[in-house]
């Protein structure tokens, strides 16, 4: 298994860039230290964590904490509270949603705030079943946008 298997080198490699998890030995890939040090660098090694892992909450939580967009690689995707986070954290996260949750009316009440987008849009307010509208401030819509 060679460097793929060494946790200690596996850690600092993760701790640079978290989809270096995907290099790892099957057995690192299932360990918990490893994984979170991944998944705090960037959620969306949460891809190459084992399936236990995609499917345990503070796992998911802490993932879609640091990119909403990790919920495409999640288990949960029909938990409130993990769509939460990933929505507040980015909110076209949404569409990775449980279509129970993805249609809920609730969402559009939700107040603006950052999203963490490198695309420096604050937030996404859903508005009606198939669209987010991206707010620029708060109260203030502008167009819509497809989900």
């Amino acid at each position: 298994v060679g460097l793929r298997g060494d946790k200690a080198f596996v850690l600092a490699a993760v701790r640079q860039d978290g989809r270096a998890l995907g290099g790892a030995s099957k057995a690192l890939r299932g360990n918990r230290e490893v994984v979170l040090a991944a998944l705090r660098q960037n959620g969306l090694a949460l891809e190459f964590t084992s399936e236990a892992f995609r499917a345990h909450r503070e796992v998911v939580l802490t993932a879609v904490r640091q990119t909403g967009l990790a919920l495409q690689f999640s288990r949960l995707r029909a938990d409130r509270k993990v769509v939460f986070a990933a929505v507040r954290r980015t909110g076209v996260a949404l569409r990775f949603a449980a279509g129970e949750l993805s249609e809920d009316p609730r969402w559009r009440l939700w107040p603006c705030g950052k999203t963490g987008s490198r695309s420096g849009l604050l937030c996404f307010v859903r508005t009606g079943p198939w669209c987010l509208r991206q707010c620029r401030g708060p109260g203030q819509l502008s167009s819509s946008l497809p989900v």
